[in-house]
């Protein structure tokens, strides 16, 4: 009799701990940006400033793991030819460390202009040649060149946004910049005219507002369950990153 009240115990027992143990590990299926309640907050003061060829990054442990999840990094690329392009990346550390977006068709737009200018004696024509490769269409004649279906943005969110499970999500590296590149051709002589061409490539059109605060939310899985989070933050000048907060779901 006493060995089956001890197994009647010992069931007793189990059954209470595995319905504790779910307790734990069902996490509701949203969060909303700004409210930390049942949340891990880290609160930062750091800023992030790289420089001229010189990337300075910081890596971020949301959950205490002693393991880093996400990396932001700050500089400023470039050449005397290319010219100085600041930008903010943020990337995935592991595939588990995902980053919330939304999915949308980018479109690449062409345009051309054609500038023609004389010099004070009118014995030299300068003729300028501009293509311009775009995420964003600048005059109504500018034709499609390609339009890329299903491309993952991030989302950028306000204070009290919502940040759901069933999102779009991936892990990934990602610019937060708005960035311009070009080159230039020429000038080339030919009898009374010089002619130059000029090629930009204009393809971020997804960059983070500039001295705003805003989330970015993320989720983390593991071998159990996937909790919610957002990193807290406002990007300066397009690459000075002032990092205030983080939060993951308890």
């Amino acid at each position: 009799m006493r060995a089956y009240m001890a197994i009647y115990l010992f069931l007793f027992l189990a059954f209470f701990a595995c319905k504790e143990e779910n307790i734990e590990v069902n996490q509701p299926e949203s969060i909303q940006a700004g409210n930390n309640s049942n949340l891990l907050v880290h609160s930062y003061d750091n800023l992030i400033i790289g420089g001229y060829n010189m990337e300075k990054s910081f890596e971020l442990d949301l959950d205490y793991d002693n393991k880093a999840d996400f990396r932001l990094t700050s500089e400023i690329w470039g050449s005397p030819g290319m010219g100085q392009h600041p930008e903010v990346q943020l990337l995935s550390l592991t595939p588990l460390c995902l980053l919330n977006g939304y999915k949308s068709s980018d479109t690449i737009f062409y345009n051309f202009k054609a500038d023609t200018t004389n010099n004070n004696d009118q014995s030299k024509v300068y003729v300028k040649h501009t293509k311009t490769y775009s995420c964003e269409k600048l005059a109504s004649g500018d034709s499609i060149v390609s339009i890329q279906p299903e491309t993952f943005n991030l989302r950028y969110i306000n204070s009290g946004g919502k940040i759901y499970k069933s999102d779009d999500y991936l892990a990934g590296k990602f610019s937060l910049s708005d960035i311009t590149t070009g080159d230039i051709d020429g000038p080339y002589n030919w009898y009374d005219t010089v002619i130059t061409f000029r090629s930009y490539y204009h393809f971020t059109c997804n960059s983070v507002p500039n001295d705003e605060i805003i989330y970015i939310g993320i989720k983390m899985k593991d071998s159990i369950d996937e909790k919610l989070g957002w990193i807290k933050m406002a990007v300066m000048q397009q690459y000075e990153i002032a990092l205030l907060e983080t939060a993951i779901q308890q």
